[in-house]
Formats: C-alpha cells, sequence, structure tokens
C-alpha cells in the first residue's frame, strides 16, 4: 500500500484505512500519515494526533509537519499542546499552524511562547500575533517593546504592533522612537505607515510628534520628517 500510496494511486486508500488499524504502532503510523500526505484523507488525523505525544522526536517532527495542512479542532488543540515539545521543529510549526487559523482564542496560548528559548519560535510568536490581532496580541507586543532587553525582540515587536493597528500602543510607540538602539528607532519610524492607516490612530500620531519635538538625538530630525510626511498624508 506504501509504494501505491507514492504513486498517488487511489486503491492504496482502502488498504491503508484497514492499517489505521493495525497491532503494530508504526504501521498505523506510517498508514496514517500516507493518507494525510498523499491523499489528504482526514481519517489519519487521529492516529498522527497520538504521533504527535511519541516519544520519539522523528514520529513528532513528521507528525507535526503532515498535520500543520489540516484545520480541525482536535489538531489545533494537539498544537497548543505542542508549544511546550521539546524540538524546537515542533514548536515552531505548531506556532505557524496556531497562527494559520486565523483565531484570536489561540493568542493565550502563544503569549506565553514568546519566552521560548529558541530565538525562531519567539520571532514566529511575535509576527503571528501580528497576524492575528486583538487587545490580547496588542498588550503584549506593547509590554515586549517597552520592557524587553533584547533589540532584535523589540524590532520585531514594533513591527507587529504596527500591523495590529491598535490606537493604544501610543506610549509603546513613544518609546520604541526614543529606543537606545536605532533599528527599533527605525522600525518603529516605518511601522506608523501601515498603524496610521487605522484613523483612530490619527490622533495618537499627532502626539507622538509633539514628543518627538522634544528629541535632539542624532537622527532624530529624520524621524520628525517622516512622521509629518505620514500626517500630511493622512489629513
Amino acid at each position: 500500500s506504501l509504494i501505491l500510496s507514492l504513486c498517488g494511486d487511489s486503491q492504496a486508500v482502502p488498504l491503508l484505512v484497514r492499517s489505521l488499524e493495525a497491532p503494530d504502532l508504526e504501521v498505523r503510523y506510517r498508514a496514517a500519515y500516507s493518507l494525510l500526505e498523499y491523499f489528504a484523507d482526514e481519517r489519519g488525523i487521529g492516529i498522527m494526533i497520538d504521533a504527535l505525544y511519541h516519544g520519539d522526536d522523528n514520529w513528532r517532527i513528521l507528525a507535526a509537519g503532515v498535520l500543520e495542512e489540516f484545520d480541525d479542532p482536535g489538531v489545533t488543540a494537539a498544537f497548543a499542546r505542542a508549544l511546550h515539545d521539546p524540538e524546537s521543529y515542533v514548536r515552531r510549526t505548531a506556532i505557524k499552524a496556531l497562527a494559520k487559523t486565523g483565531d484570536q482564542s489561540v493568542v493565550g496560548a502563544l503569549v506565553p511562547a514568546l519566552d521560548d528559548e529558541d530565538f525562531w519560535s519567539r520571532r514566529q510568536v511575535i509576527e503571528s500575533l501580528g497576524k492575528l490581532g486583538g487587545q490580547q496580541a496588542a498588550e503584549a507586543l506593547r509590554d515586549l517593546v517597552s520592557y524587553h532587553m533584547d533589540e532584535h525582540m523589540r524590532c520585531l515587536a514594533v513591527e507587529a504592533l504596527a500591523a495590529v493597528g491598535d490606537p493604544s500602543a501610543l506610549e509603546a510607540f513613544r518609546r520604541a522612537l526614543a529606543d537606545g538602539d536605532p533599528s527599533v528607532r527605525s522600525a518603529a519610524s516605518s511601522g506608523l505607515d501601515s498603524w496610521a492607516r487605522s484613523e483612530s490612530c490619527v490622533e495618537s500620531l499627532r502626539r507622538i510628534y509633539s514628543v518627538m519635538q522634544e528629541d535632539t538625538r542624532s537622527g532624530a530630525e529624520g524621524d520628525r520628517v517622516r512622521l509629518v510626511s505620514r500626517l500630511w498624508s493622512i489629513g
């Protein structure tokens, strides 16, 4: 049945479905994987979710890679649990899959992953929060911009916060525009472009400009010029 699967032969499907009941765990896993990977047959989902909890890293990596393509409540719940997996690839896949749902209810599960030991996982969480949006995501991003010790994290958080378009981000943008790291200040200046598209942010932009007038550091004048041009363009 595996050879037929690789050839995309639908005759393999009944054989694979029967193999889901095989006494051998590895046979069940391979059958479920083949059903999902080659035929998008959701009857393999349950077994692959079990594989996502297996003690062997290789099975969890394989399961995560194939399950991320399926929009299923059971898969979403499994990926929320997989955010704590010891393997960074599984965690990153879980983050990506949860963000792909577009459901703001997953934000609560993603926020703790901002402390993941893996930089790329943290980066993916930040980008995902920017895409998902909502008050909880905006609050987490504001905290990162204002208080995180890593300038790379602050920079990414500024960009994501701009994408959310939350008018309450005024204080975070003010801090970012006065950040000691030039990359964070640059990200904040550029991020105002997308942030300002929200009408509710216009007054906040004007308030930011009044604060920036007091900034005498090198490069501050250029930031003020860019901000004025944005205010001019949106009226």
